[in-house]
């Protein structure tokens, strides 16, 4: 519809310096930035140890309002010992809504 404007979308993937992807991996990040790119989107990777910092540096670059992430479910102890990706990246962020899509539990 003329007169519409649709706002931007990004699809991010952060690199860990440490650790290479496998080639199962490679092809599924792949075809994420084909469909990204598919839809009109811009896709975004970066790399960095610290994956919640890295995901709030780059809505703060390019002024996102909302972002949407995918949570699994994860033992007690687990979060106890290494913490949880979306509530460090809840700390770091300042008024941007977090939709969370909880996927399959892992060990």
């Amino acid at each position: 519809m003329p007169g519409i404007c649709t706002p931007p979308f990004y699809c991010l993937f952060v690199d860990d310096p440490d650790r290479f992807l496998t080639k199962t991996e490679s092809l599924h990040i792949e075809t994420c930035e084909r469909l990204c790119k598919e839809f009109g989107g811009e896709f975004v990777r970066v790399t960095s140890n610290d994956k919640a910092k890295a995901i709030a540096d780059v809505a703060q670059t390019y002024y996102i309002t909302q972002i949407v992430i995918g949570e699994s479910q994860r033992s007690r102890w687990r979060l106890m010992l290494r913490g949880s990706l979306t509530h460090n990246l809840l700390r770091s962020l300042k008024n941007i809504d977090v939709h969370i899509i909880a996927t399959d539990k892992t060990s």
